[in-house]
């Protein structure tokens, strides 16, 4: 897609340190819940996929994208009992 934005990373659950990746920030705001701030805001609201890293192979550890805006999204991340738990992840976020 031409002129589309990527915006990608992986996101340490512990302190919210960014891992890999640019054009974003991220902090964590409490237990299992994160902000990641676009470093320059998408024209309309872009699509963001996103998964946990490495939860001890549990399929139903979790991230779940709770809100978008043209400049941050808002995940949650999970343990397999549906409780938020720290958790490193992973995110793409495409866009104009």
């Amino acid at each position: 897609m031409a002129g589309s934005k990527y915006v990608w990373g992986i996101v340490d659950g512990t302190d919210g340190t960014p891992l890999s990746g640019q054009g974003f920030r991220s902090e964590p705001t409490r237990r299992g819940t994160y902000i990641v701030f676009f470093d320059k805001p998408y024209n309309s609201l872009p699509a963001v996929v996103a998964t946990v890293v490495d939860a001890d192979g549990g399929t139903r550890n979790n991230a779940v994208v709770s809100s978008i805006s043209a400049d941050r999204f808002l995940i949650r991340t999970g343990n397999d009992r549906g409780s938020r738990r720290d958790r490193t992840f992973s995110f793409i976020a495409v866009g104009d």
